[in-house]
């Protein structure tokens, strides 16, 4: 088969090559049209060539174009990314830092509402009994609520185990507004004590266990301070705060509480027994009977001036007993009904007062009570007949034509707060 094609092929190209010698003698090439056709075909090539390499640039700028535009996308969205979290990250600063000064700023409020203005220690002497107790009340409720804040705030604060200094100045300040209360109740116990110590001899010791609890509260408080000063020293310092620390803030805050509570109702106890006290030491002086009554008036002004005598006397410390009034009871008694039984109209009349300035006593009212004193020993000089003898040392109510009377001392009694003063009841007094 092979050679068969072999065989076909060369005579073919004899074929050929015969035909072509016989073409060359009968005509002559177009040389010219050739190269014609030649540059011609080279032209179309080129044309061909450029325009694929135009196409080619073009689709290469267009790749690059959109390549172009999407890298800076990218690169815009990235840099609005970063840009918003620059933008959260201040914004979170901003909030935290808000949230912080808002919580020290209720720390601040709550301890502003919850404690009253303190009362100038200078007005102690002019209240009554019944109004300082009523103060002391006071006081120690707010002393109480003031711990309770503190303890709670640091429980709250301490519950994850860890203490920012944020938190720790915002517990400062409810400590710093504890301390201030605890303070202010004990001010009043001791002017309490000074004044009217000798003559609330039934519920004292309930105050003196009182004024120990607070006494207990104050310390823990200024231990639980002490610890918020280490751990304000370690945080500035970028130390990691020690569990027993933590521990202890919370155990103290705890403590605290707990003393508060025992301390409020160690108050109501105090506060009801106190008022019940009164009560029935008012009942009991002015149901004093007399024992010696004057048979003229002359005599009965005589008596009067004995219980005028007596009561400046006693109140002259700025202070009464319960021994004094208990004496006072009986020479009013005497004095009262010596006044009656003088059979003149106007010392009669005056009688009343005798049980009035006794009530007043009584209730712990002493400024009100040498008011009447007063009054009431002006008003025996002025009835007509009676002779009102000078008495002994000068110390008597100053009658018409003197000074006005007997007022309450200022400055001879026991200092208050701040001052010696008197021993407390139950505290060493002999």
């Amino acid at each position: 088969m092979n050679r068969t094609k072999l065989f076909l092929l060369i005579n073919l190209l004899v074929i050929v090559t015969l035909a072509c010698g016989t073409g060359v003698s009968k005509s002559t090439p177009d040389n010219q049209a050739t190269i014609d056709a030649a540059v011609a075909g080279t032209g179309t090539a080129q044309a061909a060539n450029q325009a694929t390499i135009d196409a080619a640039v073009q689709a290469t700028t267009v790749a690059q174009t959109e390549g172009q535009g999407a890298a800076d996308q990218a690169t815009d969205t990235a840099q609005a990314d970063s840009q918003a979290a620059i933008d959260a990250a201040v914004q979170a600063t901003g909030t935290a830092q808000a949230d912080s000064q808002a919580a020290i700023d209720a720390a601040v409020q709550a301890t502003s509402a919850a404690a009253s203005t303190p009362v100038p220690a200078e007005e102690y002497t002019t209240m009554t009994e019944e109004e300082l107790a009523a103060l002391i009340d006071q006081a120690v409720t707010e002393a109480v609520a003031a711990t309770e804040q503190y303890s709670t705030a640091t429980t709250n604060a301490a519950a994850d185990d860890a203490v920012t200094q944020e938190e720790v100045e915002t517990l400062e300040i409810y400590v710093s507004g504890a301390e201030e209360a605890i303070a202010y109740a004990d001010e009043l116990i001791s002017a309490y004590y000074s004044l009217y110590g000798e003559l609330a001899t039934e519920t004292i010791e309930e105050l003196n266990e009182i004024e120990q609890a607070l006494d207990e509260i104050a310390a823990i408080t200024t231990a639980l301070n002490d610890t918020l000063q280490v751990i304000n020293s370690s945080l500035e310092q970028g130390l990691e705060l020690a569990e027993d620390t933590i521990a202890q803030l919370e155990t103290a805050a705890q403590t605290a509480g707990d003393k508060a509570g025992a301390a409020q109702q160690q108050a109501q106890t105090w506060t009801t027994g106190h008022q019940a006290e009164v009560d029935n030491r008012l009942a009991t002086v002015v149901a004093v009977q007399p024992n010696q009554v004057a048979d003229n008036p002359q005599a009965a002004v005589q008596s009067a001036l004995e219980f005028i005598t007596a009561a400046q006397q006693a109140t002259a410390d700025n202070q009464i007993s319960a021994a004094e009034l208990a004496n006072l009871a009986q020479l009013g008694a005497n004095a009262g009904a010596s006044l009656d039984a003088s059979g003149n109209p106007q010392l009669q009349e005056l009688s009343g007062k005798v049980n009035e300035i006794t009530g007043l006593l009584a209730r712990g009212d002493t400024s009100q009570a040498l008011v009447g004193l007063n009054n009431f020993g002006n008003s025996l000089g002025g009835v007509p007949g009676i002779d009102i003898p000078s008495l002994p040392g000068g110390d008597g109510p100053s009658l018409p034509g003197g000074d006005g009377g007997p007022s309450r001392p200022a400055g001879d009694g026991p200092t208050l707060p701040g001052g010696g003063g008197s021993s407390r009841p139950g505290r060493g007094k002999p």
